[in-house]
């Protein structure tokens, strides 16, 4: 209840306090039946797991970014954003493939020649 009061004091200071207010409220509260009509109500932050699946990065990344980006920055060069994810998706190919290459030899270890592209 006092939280509903508090909002109604920061909607009187302005559209922004009250907006920002009514954010910790969502976050807090689950309803906002309480809330007067016509008042914006901001949604909580997710955890950007609802953008990887959109993205269709269903396989997990292998590669540390900061130590890729790091190579890339020591060549002059910049790392665009879908640059990890290309190179992860590689990995994921080389590793097929070498699993591929070991399994048809009759063998369950991977080795450094198996990596041939």
């Amino acid at each position: 209840m006092w939280a509903e009061q508090d909002l109604l004091k920061q909607a009187e200071k302005g559209p922004r306090k009250a907006i920002q207010g009514l954010a910790y409220f969502s976050r807090l509260s689950k309803t906002v039946n309480n809330l007067p009509q016509g008042v914006l109500v901001a949604k909580a932050k997710g955890n950007g797991k609802k953008a990887a699946a959109k993205r269709g990065g269903s396989k997990e990344m292998l590669l540390v970014g900061s130590k890729v980006k790091a190579a890339i920055k020591g060549a002059n060069c910049n790392t665009a954003g879908d640059a990890l994810d290309g190179l992860n998706d590689w990995v994921h190919w080389l590793i097929g493939q070498a699993t591929a290459r070991a399994s048809s030899n009759g063998r369950k270890t991977v080795r450094s020649h198996d990596f041939m592209v």
